[in-house]
């Protein structure tokens, strides 16, 4: 893929892109510790999308954030403007996918189809919101004054077990990603994008009209309980459990992910549309 930076409202953002203006486009949004450059494998099983990955706000080569998730989803409406694209389907991994929720929340007319990987729309309870922003913090501190640490916890947790049976190279590429990120600003985008952060969508899923595609992994119990908590607010959505698969399914199984797309793209043909 090849990669520009851009600036949006004053702020750099770097995006990773590939295809031609004519295809159907993709935007791919990663999850915390990733860039655009995660995706690269997928991206490369899907030649006939025009393929947007940006470096999410205090990842990568883009600025860190400036407010919450509200904030960053308007910035990839100006993105998709810049990079003139009226519509697109979108794919949202954890952060990417709460991220991806309020862009259809704040911008469903821009939005061909929605597919979330492991995500959840927020923490409804306020209480329970001010938990996770210590604990955000807590991290934030770390990330700031050992990032190598704070990684190697990262990597340990029980969330990405299932990353261990990688390939040795493909942890590493994992791995010096999360390395190369500035840490005061991968601590922002935590303060700022975090859970605790995120106003809560549960009450605003019933809008979201689009097509759309809810991934989880078998072994991902945590965010298969939210989907499950989830399902009854979108009826029309469609909610998969990809066999041997963690949290991070499209790392896992992207071969799975890519049948998943073609299926979601068989019933929805619109989602296929590219920008005029």
């Amino acid at each position: 893929m090849l990669s520009e930076t851009l600036k949006i409202d004053g702020r750099t953002w770097h995006v990773h892109h590939r295809g031609e203006a004519s295809a159907p486009a993709l935007l791919l949004l990663h999850g915390f510790t990733g860039s655009g450059r995660s995706w690269q494998e997928l991206a490369e099983m899907l030649p006939d999308w025009r393929i947007i990955a940006p470096d999410l706000p205090g990842h990568g080569k883009t600025d860190p954030p400036a407010g919450a998730m509200p904030e960053v989803a308007r910035d990839l409406v100006a993105l998709l403007d810049r990079l003139g694209v009226s519509k697109a389907l979108v794919i949202g991994y954890s952060m990417g996918g709460r991220l991806a929720l309020h862009l259809a929340v704040h911008a469903p007319e821009r939005i061909l189809g929605l597919v979330v990987i492991g995500a959840s729309p927020g923490l409804p309870d306020e209480e329970a919101r001010a938990a996770r922003r210590s604990v955000d913090e807590q991290l934030a501190l770390r990330i700031e004054t050992d990032l190598d640490g704070f990684v190697g916890d990262w990597e340990a947790l029980p969330l990405f077990g299932t990353q261990r049976t990688q390939s040795p190279e493909t942890r590493e590429r994992i791995r010096e990603t999360r390395r190369s990120h500035d840490p005061q600003a991968l601590a922002a985008a935590l303060r700022h994008m975090g859970t605790g952060a995120q106003p809560p969508l549960h009450d605003r899923l019933g809008e979201l009209a689009m097509p759309m595609l809810w991934i989880t992994g078998e072994y991902d119990a945590k965010f298969r309980a939210i989907a499950q908590s989830v399902a009854p607010r979108l009826p029309s959505a469609h909610f998969a459990i990809v066999p041997y698969a963690g949290h991070a399914v499209h790392v896992d199984r992207p071969s799975a992910v890519v049948a998943l797309l073609g299926a979601f793209r068989n019933a929805y043909p619109g989602i296929s549309l590219a920008s005029p």
